[in-house]
């Protein structure tokens, strides 16, 4: 084996190490226990329309299941609704987070999105029947 040949094999197996340990370390961060559990603060966007919405959501989760309220008020968007609020009812898994949040004229949205690794925040989009956006909650 010719000294080059010798490094592309070193290379190879050192990325291929490298690799490895980093698909572990975020898949261990993944399955890491986060809590939706908690009072949030949350932005509300539709960027096709310049809607945002800022508010608290209050969830609690037990287990897997995802429980609680939320409400929010318009403060960009002049056509937009005024104000958001419901019920919200949803799932957890690992970092996932799933939830149908009752508002508006708007309709039921399904909200899906991450919590972050340490908890403190979670975003992600959401969506209705006629509209869609994105959001994002620290606490």
């Amino acid at each position: 084996m010719s000294r080059r040949q010798l490094i592309n094999a070193r290379t190879t197996l050192l990325v291929a190490i490298l690799s490895t340990s980093i698909l572990a370390a975020a898949h261990a961060a993944e399955r890491r226990a986060v809590t939706a559990s908690g009072r949030w603060r949350v932005s509300i966007a539709q960027p096709a329309t310049g809607c945002r919405w800022i508010g608290h959501v209050a969830m609690d989760q037990r287990g897997a299941t995802l429980n609680g309220r939320g409400a929010a008020r318009r403060v960009e968007g002049a056509r937009c609704p005024p104000s958001l609020a419901g019920k919200i009812s949803g799932s957890v898994q690992g970092v996932r987070v799933r939830f149908g949040f009752a508002f508006g004229r708007l309709g039921q949205a399904s909200f899906v999105g991450r919590i972050d690794a340490g908890g403190g925040g979670m975003s992600g989009s959401w969506a209705t029947r006629s509209a869609s956006g994105d959001w994002s909650a620290t606490r």
